[in-house]
């Protein structure tokens, strides 16, 4: 019975508060006076953390964060926007499709863009929007301006963590987008690059961007947030649903976005993206991944498993290694940056691969038993033309060679843009997966087209604990039961603040969290 139930959630709850599981979990659960919705997630996170708590036991290492002796080097520190907030002690984002619905910006390409842009609007009118010049350059609205703010519309105020974005582009860029000094026969017509002939970009400034819909999180921290992020995504799929021009009324995104003339329901999947704290165990998972899963196995996101880390290897490992760095001394931690670690602990791949020896690996076995799995799925001697022990020093596919690589396109990104390597690496996620090709590539598909939205890691607001993103893709509640709640029960909720979206949210949570316990297998997560 559901009193029965409740009566459980909360015996479990008070077992919980008393012995608390290790990672953000424990923090989560230890909050005082726990909702029914948070004692749930509680519940939820513990099937995880009991199998990855046994793992952990076998390592030395304790999760960063939890050694008083470690602590982010403030210049590291300070270029990364990407924080859980003092107080909070999850952080969770969802993206969830209307794979059937296509919308287009309502101006045209400009004629120096040779791309149409990936497009991310948050609905708050307030975050950042990117690519971060598209308010201005596309729609001549100036930056900083108040012009988009939500509180300036009849929107809902559940949507204001929800991202408007896309899921792939179109490649109809419209009858306009032609050019009459060449022959229509020598242009090709190329998703996400307007007019082509050969390697030159022809763009007119009649040529239009369209996409196939699709919505995101930003980052949202706590028990209610979630509630209230799930209320919006129902509220925005209700709105686009709608017939063309009837959907969004008096929403900014009217101002910037055209829908297709369709009154179809929305549908797609949902994916679920959480934080994990960086260890030693979760960098050797994310090394398997990437550099033996993509870069060496050629997987696509299908074939990874449980979860695909949306955080690099390479930014993951440099982050959590520059926090021991310094070791207490407190005129390295104020001034120690990324591009110094570069110069001094990883100048060539050899270099990289002796600090990852020493501070990665539990001994010479371990990273025998993970190195030699790559070597011999890249083919081995036959195929890399180097014995074992040269490329373990620093080949392709391998953990050093990626370090290294971020140092290297890093540092010249950062000279190039006259700022420092510390900005880049926190402000571009996708650097640390290498080059989109065969061999260099430590994304799904390993340089075979890879769609997958990267994500930087993340710091505590004390500055230590590093955290990291995944998408656990093979959860039957993030792709089941969590997209039957926002594509079924919640489809006719009006509101958050009135209470019945808060009511449905709730019923919702709990049947789903009642099969998914009783069903699941236990997953390894940190």
């Amino acid at each position: 019975s559901a009193q029965a139930f409740s009566g459980l959630i909360f015996r479990r709850a008070s077992c919980l508060l008393r012995y608390p599981p290790c990672g953000i979990a424990s923090v989560y659960c230890a909050m005082a006076a726990p909702t029914l919705f948070q004692v749930a997630l509680c519940i939820v996170a513990l099937s995880h953390f009991q199998k990855s708590s046994a793992l952990r036991s076998t390592v030395s290492d304790a999760p960063i964060g939890f050694d008083d002796a470690r602590q982010m080097p403030t210049r590291i520190r300070d270029a990364r926007k990407a924080t859980i907030p003092e107080g909070a002690n999850i952080s969770v984002g969802f993206e969830f499709e209307c794979a059937n619905k296509k919308f287009f910006l309502k101006e045209f390409l400009p004629p120096k863009w040779p791309n149409c842009p990936a497009v991310e609007f948050p609905l708050d009118g307030a975050s950042k929007t990117n690519p971060e010049d598209l308010l201005v350059e596309v729609f001549q609205i100036p930056l900083h301006s108040n012009q988009l703010n939500m509180s300036m519309f009849d929107m809902p105020k559940a949507v204001r963590n929800i991202v408007w974005t896309k899921d792939a582009f179109s490649s109809n860029h419209g009858p306009e987008c032609l050019l009459s000094d060449l022959p229509v026969q020598l242009l090709n017509k190329v998703p996400n690059r307007g007019m082509v002939r050969g390697d030159v970009v022809h763009n007119n400034g009649r040529c239009d961007c369209g996409y196939t819909l699709e919505y995101k999180t930003l980052p949202v921290h706590t028990a209610d947030d979630i509630r209230e992020a799930m209320i919006g995504g129902a509220l925005v799929m209700k709105q686009a649903s709608k017939k063309g021009a009837a959907g969004f009324v008096n929403w900014n995104v009217e101002t910037l976005f055209e829908m297709e003339d369709s009154s179809e329901r929305c549908t797609g999947a949902t994916h679920v993206t959480k934080a994990f704290v960086v260890n030693k165990v979760s960098l050797i998972d994310m090394l398997r991944q990437q550099m033996f899963g993509y870069c060496a196995k050629k997987w696509s996101k299908e074939m990874s498993g449980n979860k695909v880390f949306r955080t690099s290897f390479a930014e993951a490992y440099m982050l959590w290694r520059a926090m021991s760095y310094c070791n207490g001394e407190k005129d390295c931690e104020q001034r120690l940056t990324l591009s110094e670690m570069c110069l001094k602990v990883w100048p060539d791949t050899g270099a990289a691969q002796a600090d990852i020896d020493v501070n990665l690996f539990g001994g010479q076995a371990e990273k025998a038993s993970i190195l030699e799995d790559i070597f011999h799925a890249m083919g081995g001697e036959n195929k890399t033309d180097q014995r074992f022990s040269e490329w373990s020093k620093g080949g392709v596919c391998s953990p050093a060679w990626a370090v290294w690589e971020m140092c290297e396109v890093g540092g010249q990104m950062a000279n190039e843009a006259s700022t420092s390597l510390d900005h880049i690496v926190a402000s571009d996620p996708d650097l640390g997966f290498g080059g989109e090709e065969a061999g260099w590539y430590y994304g799904p598909g390993g340089g075979r087209g890879d769609t997958t939205t990267k994500v930087g890691a993340m710091l505590s607001a004390d500055g230590r604990i590093v955290y990291g993103l995944a998408e656990y893709r093979k959860d039957p509640w993030n792709t089941i039961s969590f997209r039957q709640c926002l594509y079924g029960s919640l489809r006719n909720v009006r509101s958050f603040e009135d209470g019945s979206g808060a009511e449905l949210v709730m019923r919702c949570w709990l049947l789903r969290g009642q099969r998914m316990h009783s069903r699941r297998k236990s997953v390894y997560e940190l």
